[in-house]
């Protein structure tokens, strides 16, 4: 379980106070609900929720990227959902995919089809780090 004590330590890199603040009132409520068992995926939607901002907003954006990119502690992983048209639910995409896609500029999905100019399909989502959502 992550601690707060974990989370301040980590926040104290962070130079600008609003996105020190912002960063650590996600990283708390993204530790807490993990710590009570949510199991579900969030988007920056969602997140913005949780933090009283709009999903649009630069600063709720980079508090994510932190929780995903960050060694210590280690909140998110991130995932892609690909939405082709027609499409409501999407595609969950696993990393080896999406690293070949961009790789190669072309997504090749398990049936074979390829697709250019696929960035614009693809949404992000974040898991719980180490979770088996999806899996």
């Amino acid at each position: 379980m992550t601690s707060a004590e974990e989370i301040a330590d980590s926040a104290a890199a962070i130079r600008d106070e609003r996105l020190r603040e912002i960063y650590v009132r996600l990283a708390n409520e993204v530790a807490t609900r993990t710590a009570e068992g949510f199991s579900g995926a969030w988007t920056f939607r969602s997140f913005g929720r949780l933090v009283g901002l709009p999903q649009s907003d630069p600063m709720l954006q980079a508090c994510v990227e932190l929780l995903v990119l960050q060694v210590s502690p280690k909140l998110l992983d991130m995932h892609f959902r690909l939405h082709l048209p027609g499409d409501d639910l999407g595609i969950d995409l696993d990393d080896e995919t999406v690293r070949s896609a961009f790789a190669t500029s072309e997504l090749v999905l398990p049936d074979g089809q390829k697709i250019r100019n696929f960035e614009s399909l693809m949404a992000p989502y974040f898991t719980p780090a180490g979770s088996e959502y999806g899996d």
